[in-house]
């Protein structure tokens, strides 16, 4: 979580061959906000990454806002 930068759940990560985070955010747009959702997503974010990262494209939306319960993280 903490290299995907995830702070919710759930929340994609897409890295590249070299490690490098290219994607982080929404699997897609069905829910956009608490108790909201649409029946059909019209934005599919993780796919759209997939296709980018594997075709050598850079990725057009590297970021999307994820709805979900927070990851807490405990600190020593």
């Amino acid at each position: 979580a903490d290299q995907a930068r995830a702070t919710v759940t759930p929340e994609a990560a897409v890295f590249d061959r070299k490690g490098r985070l290219r994607y982080h955010g929404r699997i897609d747009d069905r829910y956009s906000d608490f108790g909201v959702d649409r029946p059909v997503p019209t934005t599919h974010d993780l796919d759209d990454a997939l296709a980018a990262v594997l075709d050598g494209r850079d990725v057009t939306r590297p970021h999307a806002p994820a709805v979900g319960c927070a990851i807490v993280r405990q600190h020593p």
